[in-house]
């Protein structure tokens, strides 16, 4: 794959989640009352201590932490997806279409690994190129029923079935 394939897909999926997440510089709570900074980043989960240092040594630069906490959190999910395909289809996250890329690494920004590793009906179809009935098994989830978040599991349905074509 090409540098110029590879970034393209990211820009798309970056552009993506960072358009659904919204950008909030100070602490909020999430739909679900979970306390949230910036692009969706659930603060109850413990930081590395990497993005720690990163973040007290820009106390007053809130976007640059937003930033920081995005490309970390984002850089994490492709590496998610990748050992979810590798352990549940014995696929390789390069070898799969771009826009399943995207769908996989949105639905693990936005939901976590763990919880992206439970759809194993899906990654069965993944694992088979089957992508009308991956996009099934994704919306015939919690997930695509949820009303804060059926409208994202749709548009990452829509996502999974164009790599039929």
């Amino acid at each position: 794959m090409k540098e110029s394939e590879k970034a393209n897909w990211e820009v798309k999926c970056t552009r993506r989640i960072k358009v659904q997440e919204g950008l909030v510089l100070q602490t909020y709570p999430d739909q679900k009352n979970i306390p949230s900074f910036g692009y969706g980043t659930n603060l109850t989960i413990p930081f590395s201590t990497a993005e720690r240092e990163f973040i007290f040594s820009h106390l007053f630069d809130s976007m640059g932490i937003a930033s920081f906490l995005f490309d970390s959190k984002f850089d994490a999910c492709k590496l998610i997806v990748g050992g979810i395909l590798e352990r549940q289809c014995y696929l390789v996250f390069a070898d799969i279409p771009d826009n399943a890329k995207i769908a996989l690494v949105d639905m693990a920004y936005n939901m976590g690994g763990g919880a992206l590793a439970k759809f194993a009906e899906m990654f069965k179809f993944i694992a088979v190129s089957d992508w009308g009935k991956s996009a099934d098994e994704c919306m015939d989830s919690i997930y695509g029923r949820d009303k804060f978040s059926k409208n994202r599991a749709s548009s990452n349905a829509d996502l999974l079935r164009s790599c039929a074509g």
